[in-house]
């Protein structure tokens, strides 16, 4: 199948993290008459107040930990998605555990994170000690790659669908993690809980395409050891992942699999690496720095529903990652983008929207960061009217939203 793939280059903002100021608060937190839960918190000078819903439902009744041969590993789904809280206008996206001391950790915004302090101190109203991040902006360069693999798809010539009343999205992701992330963290219930925290976020971001969208995690594969397509994946000699291979021997993996019941329920699947990406240039030199990559319109097929995220220190500056990807493959490319080897055939494209006003597909900086254009939104609603994607739409009635 012919293909083709685009390397974009974006002065973007992303979280540095080093240069953070830090302070150490004591949050409340407290259940309104209407279920509600209120948490409120003083610092930086500034009172925050969020009123959180519980958000355990992008996780799945049926998550599993599992290992290559798809063996599970006992968890306690239901403490898990019960722990798991939003404020979807000011971006939060929180995993509080009440066993015990409270302890509170994520994203309270685009700015600033929340973790449990490893102190014991107490406040005079019996909360624990939390440490508050604040992150700052520093304009960096990274690169995003998309893949197209449909240049021999047929498309019907339908412009961008509008969902009934009765029609929602549903995306359900399947990860693969390799051992280095899981390794990053000091049980694997924690990094579950990271998880959690990270797709609270994505549905944030996703909510504002207004597309009535619903993702779900079936599961995360622990990839404990160096699989065969790992090495395959590599720049000869180098610990870095060839951006144009490991796509590629990720969707024969997928393919060579069809008993793995969790891989084939997904309608998307990412690896999550703490790898550098890239790509040799010219010269035959490594350039790294990619964020991610995946394939356009992918979601739904067999084998290539597939992407790959650069697993970052930060919770939101992986969600964010992950939300570009996920509308990568619904079918969205890059603000600025068109013509059938950067977006899908007969799709609106991106052209009209330039990628300096800021949207999540461009810069994703200023007023708009962190929200989708109207482009990406056309885009997507294309995909979706497309028979490929018959596998995201069901009725709402069967989901939460």
């Amino acid at each position: 199948m012919l293909s083709s793939f685009t390397i974009l280059l974006f002065s973007t903002s992303v979280l540095a993290i080093p240069h953070r100021r830090i302070e150490v608060t004591y949050p409340s937190l407290e259940t309104s008459r209407s279920g509600i839960r209120i948490m409120k918190l003083r610092v930086f000078d500034q009172d925050i107040v969020l009123n959180l819903e519980p958000a355990g439902d992008v996780i799945s009744d049926d998550f599993a930990i599992m290992d290559e041969q798809g063996e599970i590993e006992p968890v306690d789904v239901k403490s898990f998605k019960g722990k798991l809280f939003r404020d979807q206008k000011k971006g939060a996206s929180l995993h509080i555990d009440e066993d015990g001391f409270i302890e509170i950790d994520g994203i309270i915004n685009s700015k600033l994170r929340i973790e449990s302090s490893e102190s014991q101190n107490v406040g005079k109203y019996g909360m624990k000690e939390h440490v508050i991040f604040e992150t700052f902006d520093e304009k960096k360069h990274f690169r995003d790659i998309v893949y197209n693999l449909n240049l021999q798809r047929s498309f019907s010539k339908n412009k961008a669908m509008n969902l009934s009343k009765d029609q929602c999205v549903e995306i359900e992701y399947v990860f693969l993690a390799e051992e280095k992330v899981l390794n990053s963290f000091p049980s694997i219930e924690d990094y579950v809980s990271n998880l959690g925290i990270i797709f609270t976020e994505v549905q944030n971001i996703l909510d504002t395409l207004n597309l009535k969208m619903k993702i779900v995690v079936l599961g995360t594969v622990n990839l404990v050891s160096d699989h065969p397509f790992i090495d395959k994946s590599l720049i000869p000699g180098k610990d870095i992942f060839n951006v144009d291979a490991v796509l590629k021997n990720l969707e024969m993996v997928i393919c060579d699999r069809k008993d793995f019941e969790k891989l084939t329920e997904a309608d998307i699947i990412l690896l999550f690496s703490q790898r550098e990406i890239g790509f040799l240039d010219s010269e035959d030199k490594p350039v790294v720095g990619i964020s991610g990559a995946a394939n356009i319109g992918g979601a739904c097929s067999e084998c290539s529903k597939v992407g790959i995220i650069k697993w970052k220190e930060d919770a939101r500056d992986t969600a964010v990652t992950v939300a570009q990807q996920s509308a990568h493959l619904l079918g969205s490319p890059h603000d600025e983008e068109s013509g059938n080897s950067l977006s899908l055939p007969g799709s609106p494209g991106s052209e009209n929207c330039r990628a300096t006003d800021g949207f999540l597909l461009g810069d994703n900086s200023g007023a708009n960061k962190g929200k989708f254009s109207v482009c990406s939104l056309e885009n997507v609603k294309y995909f979706l009217g497309q028979p490929q994607a018959s596998c995201l739409l069901q009725p709402c009635e069967n989901l939460v939203l």
